[in-house]
């Protein structure tokens, strides 16, 4: 019994690694160019969607402005009370 599970991997074993072996050989030795192909179009996709979103980006401008704007005060009752509010703020 044990002898026959061992034919079995072994046999198996060598069955997996023959079709591995093909499939590599087909896979990347056959199909070079459409590998190369598709990943030289890969990195320039990649590339030109980088570029098209940087030079597509909303910038920001920060603008600073000072505005200088005289606020009228607002006027006193009476001449005798602008003359105290005057006459204090000069103490």
């Amino acid at each position: 019994m044990k002898r026959h599970v061992l034919i079995f991997g072994v046999v198996g074993g060598l069955l997996i690694v023959t079709l591995q072996y093909t499939e590599y050989r087909f896979v990347v030795i056959e199909h070079s160019v459409e590998l190369y192909g598709a990943l030289v179009a890969g990195i320039f996709s990649a590339f030109g969607i980088w570029l098209g979103l940087r030079i597509t980006r909303r910038r920001e401008i920060v603008r600073e402005m000072v505005v200088v704007r005289e606020v009228p005060a607002p006027a006193p009752a009476n001449a005798r009370a602008a003359e105290a509010l005057f006459l204090r703020d000069l103490a």
